[in-house]
């Protein structure tokens, strides 16, 4: 059996992330091995398996093998899964911009936990990239309203129309992880009362 593939080839560092190990003669009984963390592994095909990430102490690089019986396996051409902390440098400057841009509730403590400030951050870029038509107008137009809170954007008075390229966008909020960036563009929304 060899691995050619590991994905998604990154993960934080407490663990619990299902990863799928893709490669060559797979069988029932091969387990799965991050660093020296012998994993539970689940055969999909003959050339996949399923997994959960173990936890590790530090960020970084492991190697990913197979074993059967005690005898290892792609000791030679091992996998290799990138372990990332919550609270490395960059991750912790995002979480602060978070802190910063996802919408308040009644009752929120001063500092959100960072699974709230993703699960709010997901939650608003799910509602305005997957809501059909008039729900999104609304939705854009609370996001204007908040980006407007925060940075004391004016707007000016016009009709929401599809953001398109020749749309003015007052506001921008980038989200940047992994070199991944999420960007939530913000339009003109027409002035009037809250439904």
């Amino acid at each position: 059996p060899c691995i050619k593939a590991i994905s998604p080839g990154e993960g934080w560092t407490t663990g619990g992330a299902t990863v799928i190990v893709i490669g060559d003669n797979f069988f029932d009984g091969l387990q799965v091995v991050f660093g020296n963390v012998l994993v539970w592994s689940e055969l999909i095909t003959p050339h996949a398996i399923r997994v959960q990430t173990p936890p590790r102490h530090i960020p970084g690089v492991v190697e990913v093998t197979l074993s059967y019986k005690s005898k290892q396996f792609c000791k030679g051409a091992p996998g290799r899964f990138v372990y990332t902390a919550l609270n490395e440098p960059t991750i912790d400057y995002g979480f602060q911009r978070l802190q910063k841009v996802i919408p308040r509730h009644p009752g929120d403590p001063e500092r959100l936990p960072k699974e709230v400030l993703l699960k709010r951050a997901a939650d608003l870029a799910e509602a305005l990239y997957g809501v059909p038509g008039s729900n999104q107008e609304l939705l854009l137009k609370r996001a204007a309203d908040v980006a407007e809170a925060l940075y004391s954007t004016p707007r000016a008075p016009g009709p929401l129309g599809p953001l398109a390229p020749s749309h003015p966008h007052p506001a921008v909020v980038g989200i940047n992880a992994f070199s991944s960036p999420l960007a939530i563009a913000v339009g003109d929304a027409p002035p009037g009362p809250e439904p």
